[in-house]
Order: structure tokens, then C-alpha cells, then sequence
């Protein structure tokens, strides 16, 4: 949740991380969105086409993207001078103002476990505070049969039960969250930022729920959609944005994001079908909460290497944890089924290696043919590949 305005209104932006447009754009589902055309364009030098093909609809159509919940607004005097506190351990966050001869306190918190926010206004008069609460909850469709019915329910039994009933379990849950790792150094902004980062890990990375998005549960609701849509992007942001739980000793939250890709196999298998003509799975690079393709500058956004990336997610926690039974029934299920798209695409070179038609690059030069990684052709050493075995099943 997200505060902005300055008493007149002031706003609260609500968000939540599986509410998604899904809908595909006909380039994507047309027959001839394959990394088989791709090369071909690549190799005419072909710019126009692959953008037109591969890469404008991103920006052309308003779909797929993440979408905003929305907001609530509370209608009020201008502030004349204004504070505003996030308090970390407990997850809270405390807004002062002062418009007038009045003063105002606002604290808020969503709820660590029953997922409901809760707002408590007072307002300061001759000494007295006279608080008001409120009680919401963001619910959907796919929340399952009679989900608006439930919704109210639980908001209004939550209502009943008040702010300060339901605050103890909130802070509860924090206090083990933060009892799990800590962390003192010598440089207080950079001790400042490892918290901060623990917070919105905790504040958005959940078992049984999505990982983050691009840009977590801070959607901003300005009446646009999320930069970059919001989307998945697995060219090291989301693995970035999740790896560091290990050390920070947040297992449960990390495993959401493993959860999350092993149950997007079907959809992997789907597009390294589609897509790459290939056995195996293969994700898009930016995609969908259901593993499907936005478009986007293929060198990144559909690049058949960060595949790979994701097969490190499952291989660092296999390390961290020595679970055989992972090991055996998921880490080396996924590698397999990776390497099976992967070794379909490389192609023998004459020096022996095993190269890959086209490079597989980041953002250098833009989106253009003048990217020299785009023209030339990149080297695979098959290395990792036996290493798939070598800690495998036989190991």
C-alpha cells in the first residue's frame, strides 16, 4: 500500500500480486512468432520486420499487463505541514499532519497473515483523540466460489474485532520474520538498505502466492498502466529480486518463487514448443503471471538462455538445503527438462563447440541489428550440461 496526497485527499493505492489482463495480442499467437523466423530475420538484416513481429506490440496494446487494485481516498483539509513514518519491525506505517487548528494521526497495516488492511484516524481536539477504523480487504473472482460474499464477511467480523485485536498477530508474525537474521555493519545506509530489502521480500514474497513482479505490490495508480506492465522479467530481475533469502534465512518466502516455476512447467513446455519448436521447457524472458509472452526486444525478452538463470534458482537452494529428495524430484526434473529445449537449438560449429544460432544478449545498442552480439554467433560449452548429471540422481 501506498500513501500519497496531503490530507485533501489523502490516498492510499492498494495492490495485490495475481491481478493480471492475461490477454494475448494476435502477434504473439500468430503462427509465425517463432525463433525459426527470428533467425531468418536476423540473418536478412531485417530490422523493420523484427520489430514489427517480435517486439512493437509490447508498447502498442495495453495487454497483458499487471493491474492496479485501485485506491481509497479520505477527503479532508489541506495539510499545512505533514510527517510520514513507515515503522519496519512491525510493519507500519504513521502519517502526522497538522491542517488548521486541528491535528490528525494516521496509522495503517495489512495484515501479515489474514491479508485485511486496517486504518485507525484520529483526530486531536482539545486534548481528546477521536479515532475512527476502518477495514479492508482486495478480493477477486478467482479467490474461489462466492469470493465477494466471503470478502464481506471477513471484512466485517474483522470490523467487530477492531485495530487493536488484530495488531498483536500482525507485529507477531514480524518479530520472527526479523528474528530469523540480522545484520550489523559499518556502513548505516547500507545496513539500512538490507532491512528495507527484507521488508518488501517479506511484504510480498509468500508461500502459496506469486513471487514479485517487476515492480512487487507498488503499483502506482495514476491511471496508467505499471512501467514495463509490471510483467516478469527473467533477466536477472526476478532472480535477483528473490536469491538473496537464502542468506537471510526466509526459506518459506523464497520457495513461492521455486513453487512458482515449477508450476509453470506446463506453460514452459508450451511456449519451447510453440515458440522454439523444441522439447523441453523454455519461459519467456518477460512474461505473464501464466508464462506467457509480452514481446519486447527479443534479444532479452525472449532469450532462450535465461532458462538457465531460472535452473540456478533451483540449483542454489538444492546447495543450501542438501534435501535429496529435491534434488531428484524437482532441481534435476527441471535441468532435464531445461537442457532438452536448450541442446535442441545449439548447432556444431567447426571448431567442434556448440554454438546457438543467434546470440543471446542483453540491452546493448538498443534494439537494432548494429548489436554485434546480435550478428555474431555465441559459444555454449556443453560443461554445464554434464554437470547436470554429475549432480544428479547418480550422485
Amino acid at each position: 500500500m501506498l500513501g500519497m496526497g496531503d490530507g485533501s485527499p489523502l490516498r492510499l493505492s492498494l495492490d495485490r500480486g495475481d491481478l493480471w489482463d492475461t490477454r494475448l495480442v494476435p502477434e504473439v499467437l500468430d503462427k509465425g512468432f517463432t525463433y525459426r523466423n527470428l533467425i531468418e530475420l536476423v540473418r536478412e538484416g531485417d530490422q523493420e520486420q523484427i520489430s514489427r513481429r517480435y517486439s512493437d506490440f509490447f508498447s502498442e496494446y495495453p495487454n497483458p499487463t499487471k493491474l492496479p487494485a485501485g485506491r481509497i481516498e479520505m477527503q479532508g483539509p489541506a495539510a499545512e505541514s505533514m510527517t510520514c513514518r513507515l515503522h519496519l519491525r512491525e510493519a507500519r506505517a504513521e502519517v502526522k499532519w497538522q491542517a488548521g487548528e486541528s491535528s490528525y494521526r494516521l496509522e495503517t497495516f495489512l495484515h501479515a497473515e489474514n491479508g485485511l488492511g486496517y486504518i485507525r484516524l484520529e483526530r486531536g481536539e482539545e486534548q481528546e483523540l477521536r479515532p475512527t477504523e476502518w477495514v479492508y480487504l482486495v478480493a477477486a473472482n478467482h479467490d474461489g466460489e462466492d469470493w465477494l460474499e466471503r470478502a464481506k464477511a471477513k471484512v466485517m467480523s474483522a470490523v467487530q474485532e477492531g485495530y487493536d485485536s488484530a495488531f498483536p498477530g500482525h507485529s507477531a508474525w514480524w518479530e520472527r520474520y526479523w528474528q530469523r537474521s540480522e545484520l550489523t555493519l559499518s556502513e548505516f545506509e547500507m545496513e539500512k538498505q538490507w532491512y528495507l530489502t527484507n521488508y518488501l521480500f517479506g511484504s510480498c514474497s509468500r508461500k502459496g502466492a506469486p513471487p514479485l513482479p517487476l515492480q512487487g505490490v507498488w503499483t502506482a495508480d495514476e491511471g496508467k498502466l505499471p512501467p514495463w506492465k509490471g510483467d516478469y522479467h527473467h533477466d536477472l530481475n526476478t532472480e535477483l529480486s528473490c536469491w538473496h533469502y537464502l542468506k537471510a534465512n526466509h526459506l518459506e518466502e523464497g520457495e513461492a518463487y521455486l513453487d512458482f516455476l515449477w508450476n509453470l512447467r506446463p506453460a514452459a513446455r508450451d511456449f519451447a514448443q510453440s515458440y522454439y519448436e523444441s522439447a523441453g521447457i523454455n519461459l519467456p524472458s518477460v512474461m505473464t503471471m501464466d508464462g506467457k509472452p509480452l514481446g519486447g526486444w527479443p534479444m532479452y525478452s525472449l532469450s532462450p538462455t535465461n532458462q538457465i538463470w531460472l535452473c540456478q534458482a533451483f540449483d542454489h537452494y538444492w546447495l543450501y538445503i542438501g534435501d535429496r529428495e529435491f534434488l531428484a524430484d524437482k532441481a534435476y526434473v527441471y535441468f532435464t527438462e531445461t537442457a532438452n529445449c536448450l541442446l535442441d537449438l545449439l548447432r556444431q560449429g567447426e571448431d567442434g563447440k556448440l554454438r546457438l544460432p543467434i546470440s543471446s544478449s542483453p540491452e546493448v545498442h538498443d534494439d537494432s541489428l548494429h548489436t554485434p552480439n546480435r550478428l555474431c554467433l555465441m559459444t555454449v560449452i556443453p560443461s554445464f550440461w554434464s554437470s547436470v548429471s554429475a549432480q544428479g540422481i547418480c550422485c
